[in-house]
Order: structure tokens, then sequence, then C-alpha cells
């Protein structure tokens, strides 16, 4: 299955409106959760994000790229809300999301700010990887 796909795939589970843009799709600015599509000239970019109730900034983000011959994963948690997103993540059996889970729980005794962001990167994944990252993110 395409990033495209499964990117697609969730917002419909979600009930989100998709707007298509002429590099791309979004879901415009309306909830928390935002979802955005940028047709690159040798790629794809997608971004996956939760906003802050009453801030216009991101708790957490997922985004991919696919551009050239490469492409990233990469997950993105405001330090505040990393406990939060590491229990949405804890009774996951699969691999990608333990390994995920993981990775985080390493930023736990970290010295940051709760406004800062810890982020972790993967070069390996696929699109179910994607869907089932943005599923337990996102309830």
């Amino acid at each position: 299955m395409p990033l495209e796909i499964a990117v697609r795939g969730f917002a419909i589970k979600k009930g989100i409106k998709l707007e298509e843009t002429e590099t791309g799709f979004s879901s415009g600015t309306d909830g928390r959760l935002q979802i955005k599509h940028i047709r690159e000239q040798d790629g794809h970019v997608y971004l996956c994000g939760r906003l802050f109730a009453m801030r216009p900034l991101y708790e957490s983000s997922v985004s991919i790229s696919e551009l050239g011959s490469g492409r990233e994963l990469a997950v993105a948690v405001c330090f505040g809300c990393l406990r939060d997103y590491l229990h949405q993540l804890h009774a996951s059996k699969r691999k990608f999301l333990i390994n995920l889970r993981e990775r985080l729980e390493t930023h736990l005794g970290d010295n940051k700010n709760p406004e800062d962001f810890v982020r972790e990167c993967f070069t390996e994944f696929n699109s179910s990887n994607l869907y089932q990252l943005l599923n337990r993110f996102y309830p």
C-alpha cells in the first residue's frame, strides 16, 4: 500500500475531510489534528500532527519525506507530552511501534524544557507501519 493511501485511509477513518490542492492535499485548520501532503518535484512530503488545544503549536507530529532516492519517517513529540504518547504506544505488540516506544523511552531522563521536542527518525518503514503509528498516536 503506498504511503498516500495509508494517509488518506487514516483521514477517512477519522472523518477528516481532505481538500485537494495544486500541490497535494490538506485537512485545513478546523481541528487539532492536521494532515498535509505536498508533492515536490522529486517526491512527496506528508505531515500529520496534533496541535495544542489553546495554542497553534504542534504537540506531536509524524512526517514522511520521500525525496529523490531516500525516504524518512520522523516522529516528534513535545517533551512535556512524552509520557502521554508513550502510554498510547504501550499496549502495542507491533514490532515497529515497540521499537519507537523503546527509542522514545530513552528520553525520559533528559533534562529538557517541556516545550522542547524529542525526535526519532526511521529509514526502514512501510505504509502499514505508518498507518499503525497514526492510529496509536491519534486515536
